[in-house]
């Protein structure tokens, strides 16, 4: 029952992060790729949603290596995650403020201790502070030591774009290292990837082979407007259409359709399986998606799943509820309300891998807890809460700061063309203005005054997070700029 509730416990919350299936390594089914079924020739040496650029890379890790410049905020470090005293996720970093080791632990009630019952995670740098090694160890509990058993290798090319993953896989037997499988990826003038291949040992006679390749196609506004994967077909040696994305995008550039086609060797042409419909408020905020699926092109779109967000006025989602269409109406099969600190802006924070972003959106405060329930059988089930601990990442006393009822600034007009407007408070006779991409990275800061406006020429079209400070205000949210 011990083991039970600990599995339960952890799917919960790599649920909740919206990326546990990559971080946690999950055995895929050799016979399906997307969730299809392929031919019998090609069955042994596929693994099923082999996609790295979804997977656990450096692209989750930017927020977490961003170093601030210019601006002496003390930074706050995620130390630990933990579900009351049953299931804990803690944080080591290093002394740059970047993650170094994660541990997974549960609750010994008969010790009252933190137990390790998954491992640890290990992250490795470069010197020019790019990631180069991820290991991941597993706890046994009979010699009571952490045992490594996979390594993740990553290369770069001239440009320090990320061109190279290769997996390794530990033979206990010859106690030596092996390459399981290797992920290779190229990339356009523009820094946009244009190419992924995977490949790997076969499943079965373990020779090397391909698996599959994605080509990813962009427009001229570097929208990523299709991509098409085709799977590896071992007894003719050749690639073979499998499976294609194609996606459309609103006039602020935030994605309004998502298209799924399968290819059809019967019909000799791709066919249509789902269909996924975004809508934003007008802060461009994602409110809602919709699954629409049909088992043919002659056949209509009928809604399955829906996914609800609510904000609050920081642009923060406070609350995720995702739904199935059942006997003509929606029936929410889970809820998460998410509760944050509006003091402390993400640009405040230091933060690892999965916690930097929810669900795909970005936060722009400091994330105190979630809860999370399910319903069953028509009934809901008991509330899952988790509670995130920080520490200040300097000996500046940072946790006397009083959190804002409601914003005392509202940067106007939002969406912004050109110039942007800034009214503070009587009682504030300047303050400094930062704006931030949504990678962590500082691309303005200026002081401002009384009723200020000044204009964003350099600034490309997108989604943005600000952070008003000073003279004891602090204030964080999102600007569009069109």
């Amino acid at each position: 029952m011990k083991r039970i509730i600990t599995v339960l416990v952890l799917t919960v919350v790599l649920a909740a992060t919206g990326k546990g299936e990559h971080m946690r390594g999950r055995e895929t089914q050799p016979h399906e790729l997307n969730g299809r079924m392929l031919p019998a020739s090609i069955q042994s040496n596929q693994r099923e949603g082999i996609d790295q650029d979804k997977g656990f890379h450096p692209v989750y890790l930017e927020p977490m290596l961003r170093m601030r410049s210019g601006d002496n905020t003390p930074v706050l470090k995620l130390d630990s995650v933990i579900l009351d005293k049953a299931w804990k996720e803690m944080f080591l970093y290093d002394e740059l403020g970047r993650i170094k080791n994660i541990f997974i632990m549960e609750w010994d009630k008969e010790m009252s201790v933190w137990a390790p019952f998954w491992g640890m995670e290990e992250f490795i740098y470069r010197d020019d502070g790019l990631l180069e090694e991820f290991s991941k160890y597993v706890w046994y509990f009979g010699s009571n030591k952490l045992v490594r058993y996979d390594r993740t290798l990553y290369a770069y090319d001239e440009r320090g774009f990320h061109s190279t993953t290769i997996v390794m896989g530990f033979i206990p037997d010859s106690s030596e290292w092996i390459k399981r499988n290797q992920f290779d990826y190229e990339y356009d003038d523009r820094g946009n990837r244009i190419a992924a291949y995977a490949s790997g040992q076969h499943y079965g006679s373990g020779e090397w082979t391909h698996w599959n390749k994605t080509l990813y196609t962009f427009n001229d506004s570097d929208q990523h407007t299709r991509e098409i994967t085709y799977a590896w077909d071992n007894e003719h040696k050749r690639y073979i259409p499998a499976t294609k994305i194609e996606y459309q995008y609103t006039q602020h550039g935030q994605i309004k359709d998502r298209y799924h086609y399968i290819w059809s060797d019967q019909a000799g042409q791709w066919v249509s399986r789902s269909w996924q419909e975004s809508v934003y408020d007008d802060h461009q905020n994602l409110v809602s998606q919709v699954m629409h699926t049909r088992s043919s092109e002659a056949r209509p779109w009928l809604a399955q799943h829906k996914h609800e967000y609510r904000y609050d006025a920081y642009g923060n989602p406070i609350k995720y509820e995702p739904s199935e269409y059942l006997n003509g109406q929606w029936q929410a099969w889970e809820q998460t309300e998410l509760v944050f600190n509006h003091a402390y802006s993400f640009s405040d924070l230091a933060l690892p891998p999965n916690w930097s972003h929810y669900r795909g959106m970005l936060p722009t405060s400091k994330l105190s807890s979630f809860s999370t329930r399910y319903r069953r059988d028509g009934s809901w089930s008991n509330e899952y809460t988790f509670h995130l601990f920080y520490s200040a990442h300097s000996d500046a006393e940072v946790a006397s700061k009083d959190e804002p009822a409601v914003p005392a600034i509202m940067p106007y007009p939002n969406p912004v063309k050109e110039l942007l407007n800034v009214q503070l408070p009587a009682n504030v006779p300047e303050a400094r203005f930062l704006l931030y991409d949504t990678a962590g990275r500082l691309l303005m800061s200026r002081v401002i005054k009384g009723q200020d406006s000044f204009s964003l020429p350099e600034i490309k079209p997108g989604v943005y997070v600000y952070r008003i400070t000073g003279h004891g205000l602090v204030q964080s949210g999102k600007i569009l700029k069109e």
